[in-house]
């Protein structure tokens, strides 16, 4: 387990005995064994270096020293490498969080870049890709072998073996719960698809009643993305939506290229923000959620001389939030799903 830490350090010039490396690995492990989603928030919010409460930072820092006294915890660039080791780790064998790293991830990377270990960025991307394939096709292996497992039991009865009726009784419950589970799979892909197909074909402005080629652009992105999040069962989503995204946008009327933020949130209507307003109390993630905390920070005050500057500065975003009106449709999608993950999640 974490394994590319080894050739990584040499990257921050940081040298590390093999026996201090070990005792970094062993720290991460005793970290993540009791790992929450509040930590995890607090985690992709420092390595993108937004504002964070410290207590699960100081946790970590704790399990890192309680291994090697000798780790300053003012070695930021150090620190930065093994948050990332720690939210890939997850990605790739977490099943309880996985999807919500990824989401977090893909929507940072969306808009600014990680403070340092710019390659676990990359990789959870791929690992959001990875997974988001595997969702149609899986092969329901399991299921196959539990049936193939009572089909032989059944086969050693015909052919006079005594019947244990207990272990029969538990193969049949096995399979039938697998049976249960893969079935819900497949209902939820083929929901998720059918919904999908008829959203990407009708063209159609479900808010106002009326067909895209009739509807503002700028005003609708944000509707669109928050629209398609609600089709989705599966995390982290079907593979390909950005593609959707890009086609149901751009059958809008107007402009379809860049945009600037205050100008896109102008057009959002107002009972799509009362509706985000009164969803939206999810205070450890509003920095990590752009469209969403700068919905609720435009709604609260009067001007956008007021409320745009202040997205700017708690966000850390130095430059110009401009997009192309896909990416704008994009982001409100992966936000939502974000926070289904972060509400279902234990």
């Amino acid at each position: 387990m974490f394994n590319s830490l080894d050739r990584l350090y040499s990257t921050i010039s940081i040298d590390l005995t093999a026996e201090k490396l070990d005792l970094r690995k062993k720290a991460l492990n005793d970290f993540k064994g009791k790992i929450n989603k509040d930590e995890i928030v607090a985690l992709v919010s420092f390595y993108y270096g937004v504002e964070t409460q410290t207590t699960s930072i100081d946790r970590l820092i704790s399990c890192i020293c309680s291994q090697d006294t000798s780790f300053s915890e003012k070695s930021r660039e150090e620190l930065i490498l093994l948050i990332g080791a720690l939210l890939y780790h997850i990605c790739r064998h977490n099943d309880t969080y996985n999807s919500f790293v990824e989401l977090l991830i893909a929507i940072n990377s969306k808009i600014r870049t990680p403070v340092g270990a710019v390659y676990y960025q990359d990789n959870i991307l791929a690992a959001y890709n990875s997974d988001r394939k595997k969702i149609r096709n899986q092969k329901f292996s399991n299921l196959f072998n539990e049936v193939t497992s009572l089909d032989e039991y059944l086969d050693s009865l015909i052919q006079g073996e005594k019947c244990d009726y207990q272990k029969l009784k538990e193969a049949w419950e096995d399979t039938k719960e697998l049976l249960r589970q893969d079935t819900e799979d497949i209902t939820d892909v083929l929901y998720e698809d059918s919904q999908i197909l008829w959203w990407y074909n009708s063209k159609w402005n479900t808010l106002d009643n009326k067909p895209l080629m009739e509807t503002d652009s700028i005003g609708h992105c944000i509707y669109l993305g928050r629209e398609v999040a609600s089709f989705v069962r599966k995390f982290p989503g079907p593979y390909s939506i950005e593609g959707i995204i890009s086609q149901v946008v751009s059958s809008c009327n107007g402009r379809k290229s860049k945009a600037k933020l205050p100008e896109v949130l102008k057009g959002f209507d107002e009972k799509s923000k009362q509706e985000i307003i009164q969803k939206y109390n999810l205070k450890p993630l509003e920095k990590l959620l752009p469209l969403h905390t700068a919905i609720t920070l435009q709604y609260n005050t009067q001007t956008e001389e007021e409320w745009y500057p202040k997205f700017k500065r708690e966000l850390k975003i130095s430059k110009e939030f401009e997009l192309s009106l896909s990416n704008y449709s994009y982001i409100m999608y992966l936000e939502e799903l974000a926070i289904a993950c972060f509400t279902t999640s234990e």
